[in-house]
Order: C-alpha cells, then sequence, then structure tokens
C-alpha cells in the first residue's frame, strides 16, 4: 500500500477512536442522541470497531428500535464473535420479540445459550432461556435457568415467579409454595404472586387460604379473569353459591371482553398486512372493523396512514383530533394530514405541541423544518431540520437538506 494511502488509513482511525470516545462519554452521561451521533461518525470512519456498532445498538434498543438494534448487535459479532456483551443484547432483543409474535423460540433460544457459553453468570440470559424453555413446556429446564439467575441475582424481577410456575407444572407443589409464601411477604402488592399462591394452596385443598389470596389478587389487578374463575371454584367447594356465582359471572364477563378484543387485535393485524402488501382498501375495511370492537389509538393511527395513502387525508382530522392532544405520534400524523390538505398552520401548531411532549421527536422535527422551509422559515427549517439529522443519524433521508 503507498504510504500516502497507510497514513490516511491511520487517521482515519485515530478519528473513530476519538469519535468512538466521545460517544462513550455522552452515553454515561445518558445523551443518547449525541451519543448516537458520534457512534455513527466513528463507524463511518472505521466500520470494523465492534464496540461503537454494540454501544450504537444499545442506544437503538433503549429507544425502541429493535430491527436496528439487532441490525448493530450482528454487526459487532461478525467483527468480534465472542462479544459477549453484543450477544447477551442480541439474545435479549430476540426473547422480547419471540415473546410478542409467539414465534422464532428457536432462534432465541439459541442466541441465549451462545451468550451463555460466552458468559456462564450473564443472569439476563439465564432468565430469556428459562423463559423459552417454559413456553416450549420443557418446564425442568426452565427451573435450572430461573435458579442460576436467582443464584447471580436474588431479586431478578420475574425470575421468582417464573419458578414457582414452572414448578407447578411440574407439580412441586411444596417447593412452589415455600417460594411463593416468601414473594408475597417480599412483594405484597405483586397480583401475580398473590395469584398463584393461591393456585398452590388450592391445590393443597387448602381453599379458605387460596380465596384470601384470589381476593387479594383482583383487589391489586380486578380484571384477572383466571383470578375470578379459580375463585369461583373455591367457593363452590367452600357451599359459599352466591359468591361463587358472583366471581363465575365476573369470570364469563371478562372472557367475553377478552375475545373481542382479540378479534380486534386480529382484525388489525390482518389490516396491517394488507397495508404491507399495498392493499389499501382491504386495510381501511379492517383497520375499521378493529376500532368497532377496540377503540385503540394505535389502530386509529395505522387507519390514518391508510387514508392518507389511500387519497383521503380529509378523512383523518375526524379520526385523530380527539386524540391529538394526549399522543404525540398522533398529532404527528395529523399534522401529515394538514400538510397534505395544505393547512400549514395547524401542521406547526400540532408539531409545536408534540415537540414540547416529545423533545426528542426526529420526524416531528424533521416535518416541521420542512414546513418551516417551505414557508421560507429558513432559520427554523435549519435548526428543526438539523436537530432531526442529530437525533437520528442513521437516516439518510434526515441528511439531505
Amino acid at each position: 500500500m503507498h504510504i500516502l494511502a497507510i497514513a490516511r488509513l491511520y487517521l482515519a482511525f485515530q478519528a473513530a477512536e476519538a469519535f468512538l470516545d466521545q460517544g462513550i462519554g455522552l452515553l454515561e452521561k445518558g445523551r443518547f442522541a449525541d451519543a448516537a451521533a458520534f457512534l455513527t461518525q466513528a463507524i463511518e470512519k472505521n466500520p470494523k470497531l465492534a464496540e461503537a456498532h454494540y454501544l450504537l445498538g444499545l442506544i437503538r434498543q433503549e429507544r425502541g428500535d429493535r430491527d436496528l438494534a439487532l441490525q448493530s448487535f450482528r454487526s459487532a459479532l461478525n467483527l468480534d464473535p465472542r462479544h459477549a456483551p453484543a450477544q447477551a443484547r442480541l439474545a435479549e432483543v430476540l426473547t422480547y420479540v419471540a415473546r410478542a409474535s409467539e414465534s422464532g423460540y428457536p432462534e432465541a433460544a439459541a442466541a441465549c445459550r451462545r451468550a451463555l457459553a460466552l458468559n456462564p453468570s450473564d443472569a439476563d440470559s439465564h432468565f430469556h432461556l428459562a423463559w423459552i424453555e417454559a413456553a416450549l413446556g420443557r418446564h425442568g429446564e426452565a427451573t435450572t435457568h430461573y435458579r442460576t439467575a436467582l443464584n447471580l441475582q436474588p431479586k431478578y424481577p420475574g425470575a421468582s415467579i417464573g419458578l414457582a410456575k414452572a414448578l407447578l407444572e411440574l407439580r412441586q407443589e411444596n417447593a412452589a409454595l415455600a417460594l411463593l409464601l416468601q414473594l408475597v411477604r417480599d412483594e405484597p402488592k405483586n397480583p401475580d404472586a398473590h395469584l398463584y399462591y393461591g393456585v398452590a394452596l388450592s391445590r393443597k385443598d387448602r381453599c379458605a387460604d387460596a380465596v384470601s389470596a384470589f381476593e387479594k389478587t383482583v383487589a391489586l389487578r380486578p380484571a384477572t379473569a383466571q383470578a375470578h374463575y379459580l375463585l369461583g371454584n373455591c367457593y363452590r367447594k367452600l357451599g359459599q353459591d352466591v359468591a361463587a356465582t358472583r366471581a363465575l359471572a365476573k369470570y364469563r364477563e371478562l372472557q367475553s371482553a377478552s375475545a373481542k378484543l382479540q378479534q380486534a387485535r386480529f382484525q388489525a393485524a390482518a389490516a396491517h398486512k394488507h397495508l404491507q402488501a399495498g392493499q389499501l382498501e382491504e386495510a381501511i375495511v379492517g383497520y375499521h372493523a378493529s376500532l368497532a370492537m377496540d377503540d385503540d389509538p394505535n389502530v386509529a393511527i395505522d387507519l390514518a396512514v391508510a387514508l392518507m395513502k389511500n387519497g383521503a387525508p380529509h378523512q383523518v382530522p375526524e379520526l385523530l383530533q380527539p386524540i391529538a392532544e394526549s399522543s404525540p405520534l398522533a398529532a404527528y400524523t395529523l399534522a401529515l394530514a394538514y400538510r397534505d390538505l395544505n393547512r400549514s398552520r395547524d401542521a406547526e401548531s400540532l408539531l409545536t405541541g408534540a415537540l414540547k411532549a416529545k423533545p426528542d421527536f426526529a420526524e416531528a422535527h424533521y416535518l416541521l423544518g420542512a414546513i418551516y422551509f417551505a414557508a421560507g422559515r429558513t432559520e427554523a427549517a435549519r435548526h428543526h431540520l438539523g436537530t432531526a439529522a442529530k437525533l437520528r443519524p442513521d437516516n439518510p433521508a434526515f441528511r439531505t437538506r
């Protein structure tokens, strides 16, 4: 290699390290947007900096960009397959995705096992693997990993409940009872602790004690259908028929509401697939059907997007005005419709309010900057467009103006 090329490469690597150090410093101060900007520049100078990819992945995970976080963690691992923290976070995100979609368990479990091969003392990966094993019906394996997580971190959130549930599945009621008794003492406001304590007690034919546990569950979380059902069964065994009838009626009411909610979610999911496929009319019909069963603001926003893509922004204000004040995302979406309707002042007002509620809303900054630019308000436009680029340096669209 020519000496000048070597010198340039050396300087680029030095600059990359400097950007990485600055990104780490900002990350430690909680300035995630600024840190992301420096880490992105570090990667541009030296794409082989595994640590920069990993840290950028953490920021993306923190702000909920799971796909981008997975991309960053995988990039880090491609560069350094023994990067234990990146593997652990990859396993964590894959587990969250599997839990949400109720699929992809084998891939998530394999990622957890690789994380544990690199760091056997990683409580997070033990916990995530335990949850997956339980979901797959392998409760013996689940108890092993839950116990390890608790040995490593005695107060690990959710691990004691997970272990107790696995023990109950294995019909080890005495072990579950001991664990749950301690848990309801340590966490008296945890409805799940009381619920599964009641389950364990009822299996030991201690219905009077179980009733007390189930009553505490419904006092803490009234919409727990399972607790009302079990409470009704215990009342019946105790000869308290009126109380049993009341509890079981509440159970049926909650089950009916749950079924309606599930149907609404199914309709919304089907509509979203139609939207992704460009089948706008079908998507709009599906979103309307979902909203008729459950007034979900997120579905209303998705419907608004479909309406705008279908050339009907005039239908969006009636849909989103009721929720725009309480939801920055609804305000932003309504602002898009107002822009299309040439109502720039209304869009500006909505975006200003959204940014007061959520100052790091990059898309709102960008849209407001574009509106100001079109109105000839150059300084204000530069401010908001620059802020958008700073908040989302990984989005090339924000660097085009």
